[in-house]
């Protein structure tokens, strides 16, 4: 008996290393390109062309990993060019994204280092490090004012719970400080005075810097007409960080806050230009980004009442890839398309790193889903393309 099921293992893994082999030949047939990381634009220009016509379009990732930083750029590119993308959004408090959009206005990495907290004397360290947006600053430069890339971060400005986000409040106050500084009017009294009140408490006291925004956010109402003046272009940042999610409900899932502030965006956008069609990309952990009715984050844009023309769904794939999110390098091998069964799951991960071991490039693109005829293939329809990435260490 102890022979049979020996014989019995070794045949049922033979067997399902062949049906995976098999699968992996029919899932190569959805290969619309690959590269190596030299040659990425080809990928890109690729996935735009087998993108439909969306108001959002979202990537679904694990964070911290190389092979994000290597397409998000090239990505924002192309989707303002090819897509009429003018909005990145992205899972960050829009305190943080206001000192990225002075940046994109000014140029000056020193705004950069602030809301980082850093502050090197060394220029070029700054140069080296914030090297994507000076060629993204630069690319802005040669643009329409209708085409300039701006971000939106729809994370939850200050939060009740800093020990778990230990810089928003502190990336709040400086978006105060900033605010004040590049005023283009003299501030009304009112909102002066809070300001200074505002920027003079300890990042650490979350309590008081909650109970000063909420003063804040009621002299706001009463001074519009005076801030939209006094800010200018800048004033829509000013309306969305007051507008800002400020607690993290009690079952953790941020996705609803997420969503309610990209529809205050939306709505200031809309209001400073009634005729525009604003359009979006964005990168997100891949739990925010899952197609169904499931309540992540792209799910509920996809329904909203308020924001208009859905959302295109980007899966990624990781093998022989390190991650940077925790304080220890992980070594990761899945396929981070979430919102399937554990069976779909293991089935996704095998085929994806068959697909990427026979294609043999680091990065190969998939999509045209909709002609999937094999039910074990399913799992992907709810996708319009998916990334696989191999070897970044």
């Amino acid at each position: 008996m102890k022979n049979f099921n020996i014989i019995f293992f070794l045949f049922f893994n033979i067997s399902l290393v062949n049906a995976q082999s098999l699968n992996g030949n029919t899932l190569n047939n959805f290969v619309v390109a690959k590269s190596d990381t030299a040659n990425f634009k080809v990928v890109v220009d690729s996935l735009i062309s087998i993108l439909p016509d969306k108001s959002i379009y979202l990537i679904g990732e694990t964070h911290r990993i190389k092979a994000n930083d290597l397409f998000f750029f090239p990505l924002i590119k192309s989707m303002s060019e090819k897509k009429n993308v003018k909005y990145v959004i992205m899972e960050m408090d829009h305190s943080y994204y206001f000192g990225t959009n002075l940046f994109l206005k000014y140029g000056d990495v020193k705004i950069l280092a602030d809301f980082e907290k850093r502050n090197p004397k060394d220029s070029l360290k700054w140069n080296r490090q914030y090297s994507d947006l000076i060629d993204l600053y630069r690319y802005n430069e040669k643009q329409p004012i209708d085409k300039k890339i701006e971000f939106l971060g729809l994370e939850f400005d200050i939060t009740n719970i800093p020990f778990a986000r230990p810089f928003t409040s502190f990336r709040y106050v400086t978006a105060i400080k900033y605010f004040r500084k590049y005023s283009y009017e003299k501030l009304p009294a009112a909102i002066d005075k809070i300001f200074q009140d505002i920027t003079s408490i300890d990042v650490n006291d979350v309590k008081l810097l909650l109970k000063k925004d909420k003063e804040l956010q009621k002299l706001a109402i009463i001074h519009q007409n005076d801030l939209k003046k006094c800010f200018g272009d800048f004033y829509k940042d000013f309306y969305i960080i007051m507008n800002s999610a400020r607690s993290y409900p009690a079952n953790g899932r941020r996705d609803g806050g997420m969503v309610n502030n990209l529809q205050n965006a939306y709505q200031i956008l809309k209001e400073n230009e009634p005729n525009s069609d604003p359009k979006f990309f964005g990168s997100f952990g891949a739990a925010h980004v899952v197609p169904g009715d499931n309540g992540s984050l792209a799910s509920k844009m996809n329904s909203s009442s308020i924001i208009k023309g859905g959302v295109a769904f980007i899966g990624t794939s990781y093998f022989n890839s390190n991650s940077y999110y925790s304080k220890t390098i992980k070594e990761i091998d899945n396929s981070s398309l979430h919102g399937l069964s554990n069976k779909d799951e293991a089935l996704a991960d095998a085929m994806l790193k068959d697909v990427s071991i026979q294609q043999q490039a680091s990065i190969v693109l998939l999509g045209r889903f909709n002609n999937i005829q094999n039910k074990e293939f399913n799992f992907l329809k709810g996708f319009d393309a998916v990334f696989v990435f191999s070897g970044f260490k």
